[in-house]
Order: structure tokens, then C-alpha cells, then sequence
């Protein structure tokens, strides 16, 4: 019972899209989740979801624009609709959650990462990207910097045997 309860929970917080590619007439129905949490929901990964399903549907800014002002929740259009540009509003989005005034703590998180808390490389590689995301949110950094903050935390990370690996 409880889990048909949380489906109908998830079915109810997504919209639902159907795109019918140029020159065919294939129908495929897409979703994408609706914006109900900030706090809660991973934005960075709904970010992408909006924008992979922008793409896909071909819509353009004011489409784009349109669509991710429906699927906002109404406490949070006060942050977004005074800008008209889709990437502007959803960097908004992205700053709100992780605002430049707490990248000191976004750093300090990163900081304790370590490779001998994680069985796996790709694991641990998968968290120092995912905290080097929301520091380079914070502190509103391009691709070339969040890409060189990966590196460096990964290595610094590193256990001390696998450093020592890297060098022979």
C-alpha cells in the first residue's frame, strides 16, 4: 500500500511531455519533475533533466522559459520571473540552493573527502565532483574552474598508497 501511495506521490510532482520528432511519426512521452523543494530535491540533477528534455522537445528560450515557469513551484516564482533568459533562470535556481555566501562551508565539505571512505575510485570520484558542483555554483565558477577543482581535490584526497602508485 505504502508504495503505491509514494508512486502516485512521484506521478502527481511530474509533467509530462510528448514530442514527436521532425519528419516522423513516432510520439514519445517524456517527464520531467515538477520543482516542489529546493532544499530537498538534488537541483543540480533536475537542472539537467529540464534542460535534456528542453533539447529533446527543441523548445526554444521562451518555450523553455514558459514550461520551467509552470513547473515551479508558486513559492519559488518570485525567483525567476523577473528574467526572461531559460539559462539565467535556472543558474538562479542553482544559486538560491547554493548560495555564495555559504562556499566557505561547500569548500570545507570538500575538504573531508577522502578516498579511504569509499570502496570504489568512481565512487569517491563521484562525490568530489558532486561537492566541487555546488562550490563552483557558490562561487559562481565556469567549467575550466570547476574541471581544475576536481583534479586538485581528487588528488589531495587521495590515500597515500595510491599516490604513491600514481608516481611509479
Amino acid at each position: 500500500m505504502k508504495k503505491r501511495k509514494r508512486k502516485a506521490e512521484q506521478k502527481r510532482k511530474c509533467a509530462y511531455f510528448t514530442v514527436t520528432p521532425l519528419n516522423t511519426n513516432i510520439n514519445i512521452q517524456r517527464e520531467v519533475t515538477l520543482l516542489y523543494d529546493i532544499e530537498q530535491q538534488d537541483i543540480i540533477r533536475w537542472k539537467k533533466e529540464f534542460k535534456d528534455v528542453s533539447a529533446l522537445c527543441g523548445w526554444d528560450n521562451e518555450t523553455a522559459c514558459m514550461v520551467l515557469d509552470s513547473i515551479v513551484a508558486s513559492e519559488y516564482l518570485y525567483l525567476v520571473q523577473n528574467t526572461s533568459n531559460i539559462h539565467d533562470k535556472l543558474n538562479i535556481i542553482l544559486q538560491y540552493k547554493y548560495p555564495a555566501n555559504k562556499s566557505y562551508y561547500y569548500a570545507e565539505e570538500l575538504a573531508r573527502i577522502k578516498q579511504d571512505n569509499f570502496l570504489t575510485i568512481e565512487d569517491y570520484l563521484e562525490e568530489v565532483t558532486k561537492h566541487c558542483n555546488r562550490l563552483g555554483i557558490s562561487k559562481n565558477w565556469n567549467d575550466f574552474q570547476k574541471h581544475e577543482k576536481i583534479e586538485d581535490s581528487f588528488y589531495y584526497g587521495l590515500s597515500d598508497i595510491t599516490k604513491l602508485e600514481m608516481t611509479v
